[in-house]
């Protein structure tokens, strides 16, 4: 047995489960994709949510202990945090060159509800069909920081922005590259509309034409923590091509190039 290509196999099948496609159906009968594939989707916003995962604002707890004696012992009371579903996915990566040139790819999936409705408008039962975005024709150049439209849809427009971020450090930049899920989804609308607007197998490429890539900064070893001390002892010896934000980066093109 070849344990190498089974392990892979092994891989690629739970990536197909966990993100999708999980068969080669273009319909996905009977489940909410949101309840059938947890990893790989960006939400859309939800209206008058701010921040990757804010607190409240509000003190819930202010003036609940004031007719305590301050000699007693209390509890530490944990502040709740709102959970707010990701919207954003991406990487950064540092790179020279006085010519640099690089193009992004992007694609997502959508699941839209289809099937018989009754008089009233409703579904006669749950099925969705499976709708592809983005690819090779919609790759976007850049040069310089911007932001763009992406992965057109002729009826809702485009359904996210592609946003490059370049920032000078030492003899080259750190580049952060994002895509963001414009959608608006909110709290009065009913849990269908918020499936629909969601992206599926987000995927996000990046591809040097022009310039070198090279080793990603590393923190100051004195200001890591000690968790953090422990992972990059562990770790000193191998080289750092890029951080993924939300995401994990896989090294799967040549990386550097010049021309």
């Amino acid at each position: 047995m070849d344990y190498s290509a089974e392990r892979k196999r092994l891989v690629e099948w739970l990536r197909l489960q966990m993100i999708g496609p999980a068969t080669v159906q273009r319909k996905l009968p009977g489940i909410s994709p949101l309840d059938r594939y947890p990893c790989g989707k960006l939400y859309p916003v939800t209206n008058g949510q701010e921040g990757v995962d804010p607190g409240d604002e509000v003190d819930e707890y202010a003036g609940l202990f004031d007719d305590v004696d301050k000699t007693d012992k209390i509890e530490e009371v944990v502040k709740p945090r709102r959970y707010v579903a990701p919207s954003a996915v991406g990487f950064s990566f540092f790179a020279q060159g006085d010519d640099l040139q690089f193009h992004v790819r992007c694609s997502a999936v959508r699941y839209k509800r289809t099937g018989d409705r009754d008089d009233k408008g409703r579904f006669l039962g749950m099925e969705y069909e499976r709708e592809e975005f983005g690819g090779d024709e919609g790759a976007v150049t850049f040069t310089s920081s911007n932001r763009v439209d992406v992965l057109q849809d002729g009826e809702a427009g485009h359904l996210a922005g592609l946003d490059v971020l370049w920032r000078p450090y030492r003899d080259g930049w750190i580049i952060t590259v994002s895509l963001f899920n414009k959608q608006v989804w909110s709290d009065s609308e009913n849990w269908e509309e918020r499936a629909s607007r969601t992206l599926f197998e987000v995927n996000l490429d990046c591809f040097i034409d022009r310039g070198v890539v090279g080793d990603y900064p590393r923190v100051e070893y004195s200001l890591l923590d000690q968790e953090e001390q422990e992972i990059e002892l562990q770790y000193k010896n191998r080289k750092i091509r890029a951080i993924g934000h939300g995401a994990t980066f896989t090294r799967t093109h040549a990386f550097a190039s010049s021309n």
